[in-house]
Parts: structure tokens; sequence; C-alpha cells
């Protein structure tokens, strides 16, 4: 399993990109204010008992198989834009191949640095083709915390990725909860995560859609 993933989870886009409609799609209960973004991603929100940071789901179909979508979801270079405030990466490897850690130190305009370490784990369904990648904060395994730096204690999430039309296309799925603690309000949050999260799904989509029309053009 590739362990080059690099995904910067709540990086503070303080100023949403885009336009938005409502979506008139059928969501889960606990899912609320679904809009749409001009590219047909589409996102909803839920809250979190005693948090002023709502959780957040982005859907998207990628029209290539979900093969495609992972091999892009699991490469570093895909992030390259959504990363731009990580000034500190490490790769802590476990005895699973798909199993593994990483610690992440963001240095953010205007506000304290925040560091975390999170547990990746990714998992494959042979048989259905379903690939998912889960993320969960686990600071024990990273390195202790440092002055002046701002400790990250809650944040997870999850990249799911279903074959759709016979396995021709992926609905390619993003769930992000992510409280950067200090003195960032939760409103200010708020706004910089759902810029985020729409933000990751469509640098895996490019970069998958990227890939597949690359491969066609070789074989031609």
């Amino acid at each position: 399993m590739n362990r080059s993933f690099k995904l910067c989870i709540f990086v503070l886009v303080l100023c949403a990109g885009g336009t938005y409609t409502k979506a008139s799609v059928q969501t889960d209960s606990l899912w609320v204010d679904p809009y749409v973004t001009d590219d047909s991603i589409t996102v909803c929100s839920r809250t979190v008992p005693e948090s002023g940071i709502l959780e957040l789901r982005a859907e998207c179909i990628v029209n290539v198989p979900s093969g495609i979508v992972f091999r892009t979801a699991m490469r570093r270079d895909t992030y390259q834009h959504t990363s731009k405030y990580v000034v500190d990466y490490r790769i802590i490897q476990t005895d699973s191949s798909n199993v593994w850690y990483t610690y992440q130190r963001l240095a953010i305009p205007i506000f304290q640095d925040r560091d975390y370490t999170l547990r990746y784990e990714a998992m494959l369904d042979s048989i259905r083709g379903d690939y998912s990648l889960v993320w969960t904060i686990a600071n024990e395994k990273g390195p202790p915390p440092r002055e002046n730096v701002v400790r990250v204690q809650a944040s997870r999430g999850a990249l799911e990725m279903v074959p759709v039309e016979a396995g021709t296309k992926t609905r390619l799925t993003c769930t992000i909860y992510a409280d950067p603690g200090g003195s960032i309000p939760g409103w200010l949050a708020n706004i910089g995560n759902r810029s985020t999260v729409p933000n990751l799904l469509r640098a895996i989509r490019d970069k998958s859609m990227a890939e597949h029309d690359s491969r066609r053009a070789d074989e031609h």
C-alpha cells in the first residue's frame, strides 16, 4: 500500500470560492443545508454535540473507475494546492501496510501554528470494488506538544470511493470533522472547512480524470 498520502485536514481557507445553489438531492436526516457548487459537488453539514464546529460531507461523481480514483487519492502530489500551509510533515510507519500515521504542523497566517498526528487506514472491498481511507486523531503516536503551537485535539474523516454505472464511474465522498482549537472562533473555522472539503474532492477528481485521459491517449 502506498504510504505517501498527504492530506491537510483543515487548512483554513478563510474565504470560500465558487458559486453555490441549493441541492434538491435527498440526504440523511442528520445532514442538513445541502448546496451544490458550480462544478456539481454536493456539500452537506451536521452539528456535533458540544461543539461549534460542523461536520461536513461532500460528494461528486468522477467519470473514471474507482481504482484510478483511489490511486490518485493516495498520491502525495494530489494535494499540493490544499497543503500549502503545511510546514512540517512526517510519515510514521507501522507493521501493517494499510495503516500509518502522519504528523503535520500548519503555519496559518494571522493565527498560531497548529499541529496534530493522525492515524490513517486504507481499506478495499475486493468483491464490490469499494475503496475507503479513514483517519482519526492520534496525537499519542507523534511528537510531544511544542511551545507556542496549538495541539489539535479533534479531527476525523473519511474518503469513500464506490463504483457506479457498471464500474465506469465512481461516487467519491469525503466526510470531515476538524476543530482547530485555540482562539479561532467556530464560525470562522466552519467557513474555512466549507471551502476546503470541496477543494479536496476537486483535486482528486481532476487529477483522476487527467490520469485516465492520459492512459487512454497512450493506448491509442
